[in-house]
């Protein structure tokens, strides 16, 4: 194994990571949602029921040999298309803590991905409750009698059914977005206070790394680490991949652990497997707060980036993101000159109700990454009318939100929209500047009485 300290001025120049500036901000498996903690809830006795149901297929799957577990793909196979055309609906609810507005979306996506969309729309304090499955074609109706007041809704969908909900009439948000970033990092990169504090942790704490491909280390490393973090970091809405599956991997992975005292307190797995090295499942043992603090997280990108780079390697894939533009892992990547590649093959079908004073501060809230005719845009909501954004505003907008691979920003104004709306012209080529109506459907709604 090679052990290496990281304390060069040479090794500064090479690659770098930054560390999120809060603790909010969760560095993830690329496999895993980005969210933060959440309080346990006890499951109701139809979650009790499915579960008992998935565990009940899990050991019916564990019992039967590997070599004829093919004869149930037809069934599960069929059994996903059923939950992917007729899906349980839910609303969710919050109460938003500046005006008291009542904020609702309805949902229709399996547990993780429905905690995750509806802490990112509503917060971490959000009820919900479900109205039973319907068929993908019956959502007006849904909306209509059982959303009223909803300001949204938002359905987990693959692409061949795009078609069922009319396309034209929803906005699609991807599942899951993948980025590179070019090796050595930009010196930019580097010049940022937040990647010098962290070279400054790695140095203080004496981090050093080892690669191994050992598999007592592969062992160690999912039992302590990657569990672990990954059920801290993300709660309810958690995925774990099987170590069996971690493990058929391997062979094409290296291990990279963070040493601190000779003690391994962190590890990443680098795959080969595609045309790009990608840095794929990471964990911190125990979960512990303490070693995060410590520099372990940063640690981990800045030595697998150098890794990579010393092998010769011009680019890195750094994994999968959510497509919220608030999402801290995303948030982190950018940071590193990330420039998104591609988007998954699931999506978060999302379409707005109303233009009501709950639906403008949900979107406000919660910008976007979507996808029109094979491009992504960033889709931000700006509480104020076009005259009161000066050319500060624009630059704030364009430095926080654009990043490479977005083709451009859909700014929508909630405020008055001008004929005449002057984007700096610097920025013209960035930022378009849409209305309400443009985003806006409401045609469900217009039998309303």
């Amino acid at each position: 194994m090679d052990r290496t300290n990281m304390t060069s001025q040479a090794t500064i120049a090479a690659t770098a990571a930054a560390m999120p500036a809060n603790d909010k901000e969760r560095h993830l498996d690329s496999a895993g949602p980005s969210c933060s903690s959440e309080p346990q809830r006890p499951p109701n006795a139809r979650q009790q029921g499915a579960r008992g149901l998935r565990r009940l297929a899990r050991r019916i799957d564990e019992c039967i040999p590997r070599r004829l577990r093919w004869i149930l793909r037809p069934f599960a196979y069929c059994y996903e298309l059923f939950n992917e055309i007729r899906p349980r609906f839910w609303i969710g609810e919050s109460q938003d803590s500046a005006d008291g507005a009542k904020i609702m979306v309805l949902c229709a996506a399996q547990e993780r991905d429905r905690r995750y969309l509806l802490r990112r729309f509503l917060g971490d304090t959000c009820r919900e409750r479900c109205i039973g499955r319907r068929w993908l074609w019956e959502i007006p109706r849904v909306t209509v009698q059982e959303g009223r007041g909803c300001c949204l809704v938002a359905v987990k969908t693959l692409g061949r059914f795009r078609r069922l909900l009319k396309p034209e009439q929803w906005l699609y948000v991807p599942g899951w977005v993948a980025g590179d970033v070019e090796l050595p990092l930009d010196p930019g990169v580097l010049r940022m206070e937040t990647v010098r504090s962290d070279l400054r942790k790695i140095r203080r704490n004496a981090l050093q790394f080892h690669v191994t491909h050992d598999l007592e280390h592969l062992q160690d490393f999912y039992d302590h680490m990657y569990a672990p973090y990954i059920a801290q970091a993300h709660g309810g809405s958690a995925v774990i991949m099987p170590y069996e599956s971690m493990k058929a991997a391997f062979p094409h992975c290296e291990l990279l652990l963070v040493m601190q005292a000779d003690e391994p307190i962190a590890g990443l797995l680098i795959s080969y497997s595609d045309t790009a090295p990608r840095l794929w499942s990471l964990g911190v043992r125990d979960a512990n707060r303490d070693f995060v603090r410590d520099g372990a997280i940063g640690a981990l990108y800045h030595f697998s980036l150098r890794h990579l780079c010393e092998k010769g390697y011009a680019r890195a894939n750094l994994g999968l993101s959510r497509a919220f533009l608030h999402d801290g892992v995303l948030q982190y990547k950018k940071k590193l000159g990330m420039r998104l590649s591609r988007a998954g093959r699931e999506w978060f079908a999302v379409r707005i109700l109303d233009d009501s004073k709950a639906t403008r501060v949900l979107l406000r809230d919660t910008p976007l990454i979507v996808e029109r005719d094979g491009l992504l845009y960033g889709l931000i909501f700006v509480d104020a009318s076009a005259d009161q954004l000066s050319e500060e505003d624009w630059e704030r907008l364009d430095r926080q939100f654009f990043m490479p691979g977005l083709s451009r920003l859909l700014v929508v104004l909630l405020g008055e929209l001008s004929l005449d709306v002057a984007v700096p012209a610097h920025l013209a080529k960035r930022i378009t500047v849409c209305s309400t109506s443009d985003i806006v459907q409401d045609d469900w709604y217009g039998k309303r009485a």
